[in-house]
């Protein structure tokens, strides 16, 4: 009788144990380090995670269990498949055609890029145990096709060339760009004209807790000079 008691008892208390580990969740911080390639020092921030990702991530809801191997690491293209990756999530474009058309695109759009780079930006990404996650860098660039335009006529190809450097083993990532339509000359130096959107998010496949999300701001100034937002 004792030992059914005790095993009664014991099974409560497990049961108690996993319905808090299901329920109490710890969600992860990010710090992010930008600093301009050759240029000022890093400019830094931390990022909180939305639990509502973390939950989502860990019940499932967004098929990720579906698209990558946990041993894997995999940058997820526009329909979730993966469209490049390696030991350490190393991902480079090619450098031999192409214009980039207008509107908003995935990472897996960006394969083909040429023109004068104007800014190079270099990103690290660390989490709350201070581990070094991942490196990131992109160029942003102009190309006035060796003249400037008027005012009120077209400009010319604005460009983004995204890289990542190294990934830490379980991580994978996710990079979605959104370029201008149609950006036109408005006659002022300082008149922003057109807008570049890098928006990243991270995760580890292990960890659902251990996600984040980030973005880059940048507009293109009247005189072809990038500002970021």
């Amino acid at each position: 009788m004792r030992l059914c008691l005790c095993l009664v008892a014991l099974v409560g208390v497990c049961l108690c144990i996993i319905e808090t580990f299901e329920t109490e969740h710890w969600y992860d911080t990010w710090k992010v380090e930008t600093r301009q390639v050759g240029g000022p020092p890093p400019m830094s921030g931390s990022i909180p995670l939305s639990p509502s990702v973390a939950e989502r991530e860990r019940d499932g809801a967004s098929g990720s269990q579906g698209w990558f191997d946990p041993a894997d690491i995999i940058i997820i293209g526009s329909h979730g498949y993966p469209i490049s990756y390696d030991d350490h999530c190393k991902y480079e474009s090619s450098d031999n055609t192409a214009v980039m058309p207008h509107g908003t695109h995935f990472m897996s759009d960006l394969t083909d890029w040429h023109g004068n780079t104007t800014l190079s930006y270099e990103t690290s990404w660390t989490n709350s145990e201070g581990e070094g996650v991942m490196q990131f860098e992109y160029e942003l660039h102009f190309v006035p096709h060796g003249k400037w335009f008027g005012v009120g006529q077209y400009l010319g190809d604005i460009y983004i060339k995204p890289t990542i450097l190294w990934c830490k083993h379980n991580y994978h990532t996710d990079i979605h760009v959104t370029f201008p339509a149609d950006p036109v000359n408005r006659g002022s130096t300082s008149d922003p004209i057109a807008g570049i959107e890098i928006q990243m998010t991270i995760e580890n496949s292990y960890k659902s807790n251990s996600s984040g999300a980030y973005s880059y701001s940048w507009w293109l100034q009247g005189d072809g000079v990038w500002k970021p937002m």
